[in-house]
């Protein structure tokens, strides 16, 4: 069910594997982060082209500093991030910026929908 842990019939869920590893937790204030980023930087004015392009380079600045690449020069293979890769907190912050930018950039075509006329 939603919201519940899942167990299985043969574990204590008191028990803790000594053999697992211990996952690491991190916190992030997402909508304080979020909004501020809105407000600095071209949502106060409702210019999503600009904020958008704002979320592309704050998505390339994280993965460069935590030596995480799409890929190569010539080629590019996309990495998902995943439990056994978050070591760092900014991980969390790399796929809430990649909806934050996909958000900025659908509004942004709204927008432009709305300010030309259709043509008959």
């Amino acid at each position: 069910a939603e919201g519940e842990n899942v167990i299985s019939e043969n574990e204590n869920p008191n028990e803790q594997d000594n053999d697992s590893p211990s996952l690491e937790s991190f916190t992030l204030e997402a909508l304080a982060l979020i909004k501020e980023a809105q407000q600095q930087h071209g949502l106060r004015h409702g210019d999503y082209q600009r904020y958008r392009s704002y979320c592309s380079r704050r998505i390339q600045r994280i993965r460069k500093s935590l030596h995480f690449p799409q890929g190569a020069r010539n080629r590019v293979t996309p990495k998902k991030v995943t439990g056994e890769i978050l070591t760092d907190p900014r991980y969390i912050q790399l796929p809430l910026f990649c909806a934050e930018r996909c958000w900025a950039f659908a509004m942004q075509l709204k927008s432009e929908a709305n300010t030309e006329p259709r043509k008959k």
